[in-house]
């Protein structure tokens, strides 16, 4: 396809745009044709930043996650802190665009989490992580977060929760450890990572919170 040879649209502005309309319709019901209509351009131009229709969804994928903040750098001895303010600030941020969490699955933005990724190693380290361990570490804490993310924002779009359906007859000890639960999502998702991290600190008998 032919490119305007003048841009019309910017490229932060495009993929603002691409995010907004994930979030409206869903990543299946998102086309360029919409994209350009909303930009008010026609489809060429979306190609002066972009090579194709992965690349203005991965750069929406990177504007979703841009607006988290990275916490400060804390105390040593206040690691499980840091860990904890990250990957809440990153459930908030997602969970208020719910339909848009489809594009963390299928267009993670991946150097853009290297920042926190590099931060997260510097602070296991410090705490007295084994530096052969410290990959495994991170990479744990980063999948625990985003699939309960992917998960908790799922059911909030669908509006039906995965364990609606679990029967007390077929699965008793299931339905009675739901039944008993008076957390919320948020409160669920903070105490799983807070389960990690105490796994972690138990192991290498790190510095302690």
């Amino acid at each position: 396809m032919a490119r305007p040879t003048t841009p019309l649209i910017s490229r932060d502005g495009t993929a603002t745009a691409a995010l907004h309309l994930v979030e409206e319709r869903g990543l299946d019901g998102f086309t360029l044709a919409d994209l350009a209509r909303h930009l008010g351009v026609r489809a060429p131009s979306l190609y002066h930043h972009f090579d194709d229709k992965d690349a203005i969804l991965t750069a929406a994928a990177q504007t979703l996650l841009a607006a988290v903040p990275l916490p400060p750098h804390p105390e040593p001895a206040a690691w499980k802190s840091w860990f904890r303010d990250m990957c809440l600030a990153t459930y908030r941020i997602v969970m208020a665009r719910p339909r848009a969490a489809g594009l963390l699955v299928e267009y993670f933005p991946r150097s853009l989490v290297f920042p926190g990724h590099d931060r997260a190693c510097g602070l296991l380290i410090g705490a007295g992580v084994p530096i052969a361990e410290v990959a495994s570490a991170v990479r744990a804490i980063e999948k625990l977060s985003f699939g309960l993310i992917v998960a908790d924002a799922t059911e909030l779009a669908s509006g039906r929760s995965e364990s609606a359906d679990a029967s007390g007859d077929d699965w008793p000890a299931y339905r009675a450890a739901l039944d008993a639960n008076t957390r919320t999502g948020e409160q669920m998702f903070v105490e799983s990572i807070d389960l990690l991290l105490d796994g972690i600190e138990s192991r290498h008998g790190v510095a302690h919170h």
